[in-house]
């Protein structure tokens, strides 16, 4: 619409309304731009106002009055529901539309609550001062707004992660390549006092006129670097993402420790910019950033084995990437966990898990498989699991099982065994110790009734009912039976050595199936 045509219909308005701010629902302005895909609430602001032929800054104070904040603000973050309500009536488009220009419409994809302080979780600050933009938190790709039929700017440009086109597959800029002032859409119209210039756009630089989409990225992205921009997109505008053996992690959760990562590897790694405590991802300029993100996407693609490498690369790896944490989310507080080395050693039930998953995987279990697909060295750095009743149960359920389909040579060893196990952890006793126990100190009678006690003995008092049935049934049988010993091999010297009660304890377990839950003859008895 010409000019002149806009002002002498902004006088009739005027003349009715008496120069006083719109509040009557039943105003609508004549022109309605319609808002574009993913795009800001400022940027159809700046389309809007053109479209009638005014400046930005005359026709909002006109129609909402002088006294309302708007562009000496990031208005894009902080605009009121009354205001976009206000605005919406006016437009004559739907609330629905309008609302969803804010950056809180997306409160709860990458950040939780863009209106909640000073600081925003990925957000780029704009670094405003009165009506300027000091830093450059618009960023825009030249291509995209070249393609535009109305040039218009994007929400996901103002997010720390984004520093590509995955489009075009560039290299965002920030700033006027030519004259390097910030993006500033709202101000594109002020050069000239007295009138507004026809073509102006929010491709428009306000300081050198440059038309942006002449320019063009003179950097190529990275193919890793996009492709972890896409996952963050998929991420960002789902609500969710499959990452970290979770199929459905919310986004929120996913950013939160994407950001901590994040922010542990910038103190290993060259940037332009020096980081002091308390100053985030979100200050670094552009091309620290997109460094951040050559950097960040190796250690995602293969997780978490790359980021276990990193962690072994630096010193004090837990404080080193938990220090300056306000968030931590459950998926990387499982891997933090583990690299606090000496402090704390895996629960038992995590290690039952990555050994069955491993063994799911590949067939079959090997600690050095475990670190390779999860990054965790399960030996060294587990917490010892108790062995329980259960685990009781299941061993003496196995050798009665053995018992009752073998020979009577290997019948008798079982019943041996069975009866050496239990003495051992009722006990307490080393193999060596075990191995060491006479007859004579225990002083069992030989008479006995045939069969054993019904019950697995679970203390001394029961142990002793099963005592004279071994000495009379089984211990009796062995070549040996007159020495002094109280467990007897088929050995003619008689004598049980502590290396073939750990070989035997051994073979035990692996055949239950039981070597993983029981780590030896000392940890069943400890």
């Amino acid at each position: 619409m010409h000019a002149d045509t806009c002002h002498r219909r902004r006088g009739v308005w005027a003349r009715s309304l008496g120069n006083v701010r719109i509040l009557d629902s039943a105003v609508r302005w004549p022109v309605h731009p319609q808002p574009l895909p993913d795009e800001l609430l400022s940027s159809w602001m700046v389309r809007t106002a053109h479209a009638h032929g005014f400046k930005t800054e005359s026709f909002y104070a006109h129609w909402l009055g002088r006294d309302v904040p708007l562009w000496n603000r990031d208005i894009d973050r902080h605009c009121s529901d009354e205001l976009i309500a206000q605005i919406a009536k006016m437009s004559g488009i739907p609330l629905a539309k309008i609302a969803p220009l804010s950056l809180q419409s997306i409160d709860g994809q990458t950040y939780e609550n863009c209106t909640q302080g000073a600081f925003c979780p990925w957000l780029l600050p704009l670094g405003i001062r009165h009506r300027l933009r000091l830093k450059g938190g618009m960023q825009f790709c030249p291509q995209c707004l070249a393609e535009d039929d109305q040039p218009y700017l994007r929400k996901t440009w103002r997010l720390a992660w984004a520093t590509t086109c995955t489009k075009h597959g560039c290299v965002l800029l920030d700033r006027c390549p030519q004259c390097h002032t910030f993006l500033q859409a709202h101000r594109v119209d002020m050069k000239n006092k007295g009138f507004l210039e026809k073509g102006l756009s929010n491709a428009k630089c306000c300081e050198c006129a440059l038309d942006l989409r002449m320019t063009s990225s003179s950097l190529k992205a990275n193919d890793a670097v996009m492709d972890l921009q896409r996952m963050f997109e998929r991420a960002h505008h789902q609500g969710h993402v499959s990452f970290a053996g979770v199929e459905d992690m919310h986004s929120l959760a996913f950013f939160a420790g994407i950001r901590v990562i994040a922010a542990g590897l910038l103190k290993t790694i060259e940037t332009k910019a020096v980081l002091g405590a308390g100053i985030g991802i979100e200050q670094l300029d552009l091309q620290d950033r997109y460094v951040l993100m050559e950097n960040l996407a190796p250690l995602l693609q293969a997780w978490p084995s790359n980021f276990m490498r990193l962690v072994d690369s630096v010193k004090n790896p837990y404080s080193h990437f938990t220090k300056d944490a306000n968030v931590i989310p459950h998926w990387l507080a499982t891997e933090l966990t583990v690299i606090r080395r000496d402090k704390v050693l895996l629960p038992p039930e995590e290690v039952r898990f990555i050994q069955n998953m491993v063994e799911a995987e590949t067939g079959s279990y090997t600690a050095k498989k475990a670190l390779k697909i999860y990054g965790r060295d399960v030996g060294s750095k587990t917490a010892r699991p108790i062995v329980d009743n259960d685990d009781v149960e299941a061993l003496i359920a196995w050798l009665d099982q053995s018992i009752s389909v073998s020979s009577d040579e290997q019948r008798r060893d079982l019943l041996r065994d069975k009866v050496l196990f239990l003495t051992a952890r009722i006990g307490k006793l080393s193999a060596a110790a075990t191995a060491s126990l006479t007859l004579d100190l225990h002083k069992y009678s030989i008479d006995a009734e045939d069969d054993a006690p019904w019950e697995t003995p679970g203390s001394r008092e029961a142990l002793q009912r099963w005592m004279p049935w071994y000495t009379h049934q089984v211990r009796s049988a062995y070549r040996a039976a007159d020495s002094e010993w109280l467990f007897l091999c088929r050995a003619a010297e008689g004598k049980m050595s502590d290396s073939l009660i750990s070989a035997r304890f051994t073979s035990a377990l692996r055949s239950a199936g039981l070597e993983r839950r029981i780590h030896g003859f000392g940890h069943w008895t400890s």
